[in-house]
This record gives structure tokens, C-alpha cells and sequence, in this order.
């Protein structure tokens, strides 16, 4: 229950499909934009967890009250702790370009 209220369910759903997503992509430029939507693209993910765990508490205690007022906080750190793990795997990139470990694009 922790995994699906705090997004380890849909992480791992997101994760797969992105990284399938990223092995058919061709340029680093294409993949530099999914890498800067990621955290947008996984939001649904996390609200429709979030949900289907607040729909299961209410199933499963009828004194619980289904409740959207989460749903801001929730968007907000999620967003927050994304684009934070944006930012280090764009610097990690950066950086594999620079000291050439990561090869340039054939075009």
C-alpha cells in the first residue's frame, strides 16, 4: 500500500516505458526533451495511484473520506523531486559529453 501512495508502482510502470521509449529514440536532443517532460508525463501516474489507494481505503473503511485536497501537495513535491532527478541526470549527461564518454550523435 506505501508503494502504491507514494509512487513505487507507477515509478516502475513509468520507468519501463520510458526506457523502452528512449531505446527507439534517435538523437540525444529527442531524448533530452523526454528527459524534461519525464516529471510532467509521470504525474498522471501518480495521481491515478493515489487514487486507486484512496478508493481502496474507503472500500476498505467507511469512515474514511475520499478527498482531493492531497492532490496539490502531492503534484507539488512530486514535481519538486522530479525535476530534481532531471537535474542530476542532465548534469551526469553534460558531463559524459564533456570528458567524451558518452558518444556524439551519428547523423
Amino acid at each position: 500500500m506505501l508503494s502504491l501512495q507514494f509512487g513505487g508502482i507507477q515509478y516502475l510502470i513509468f520507468a519501463v516505458v520510458a526506457f523502452i521509449v528512449l531505446g527507439r529514440l534517435k538523437n540525444s536532443r529527442s531524448k533530452h526533451k523526454l528527459l524534461w517532460l519525464s516529471p510532467l508525463l509521470f504525474l498522471p501516474l501518480e495521481i491515478t495511484g493515489w487514487a486507486i489507494r484512496q478508493h481502496m481505503e474507503c472500500t476498505l473503511n467507511r469512515d474514511v473520506i475520499f478527498s482531493w485536497e492531497f492532490i496539490y501537495p502531492m503534484t507539488a513535491f512530486t514535481l519538486l523531486i522530479g525535476y530534481a532527478y532531471v537535474l542530476l541526470i542532465a548534469l551526469a549527461f553534460s558531463l559524459g559529453n564533456r570528458s567524451h564518454l558518452i558518444a556524439p550523435d551519428n547523423h
